[in-house]
């Protein structure tokens, strides 16, 4: 999917069926080098429901340009800290999956917004 704009987001997260349930399939990879042109992805970052799920990440040199995210929830990847992600809605780069779209796959994702900026905060809501 793409990313989803912030209104749609909140129309979608209160109304539509399956949004924002984690399960333990629930996880984002980030890529932390390429050999032979075959990404080679972090250990899982696992996020719990009904927990507070974010995760700060430290900018660095190395710009993320796109990330492997699995199973349902509602990924929200962006450039500034955790503590500002509802401030600057707009800049963070969403992806949506409900339970009846994805059970435990996997896709990757390009990152439009933490690409130009780099990777300040990531979190599933669940």
């Amino acid at each position: 999917p793409q990313p989803v704009a912030a209104a749609a987001l909140s129309l979608l997260h209160r109304g539509a069926a399956g949004v924002g349930v984690c399960t333990s399939a629930s996880k984002i990879f980030l890529p932390i080098s390429k050999k032979g042109g075959i990404t080679i992805w972090s250990e899982p970052f696992t996020f719990t429901s009904g927990t507070s799920n974010t995760k700060t990440w430290s900018r660095g040199e190395q710009e993320v340009t796109e990330a492997k995210l699995c199973g349902p929830g509602v990924f929200i990847l962006s450039p500034f800290s955790c503590t500002k992600v509802d401030r600057y809605n707009n800049y963070a780069d969403r992806f949506v999956y409900t339970t009846a779209e994805r059970s435990t796959e996997c896709g990757v994702v390009q990152l439009q917004n933490v690409w130009s900026a780099g990777m300040g905060c990531m979190s599933i809501e669940c």
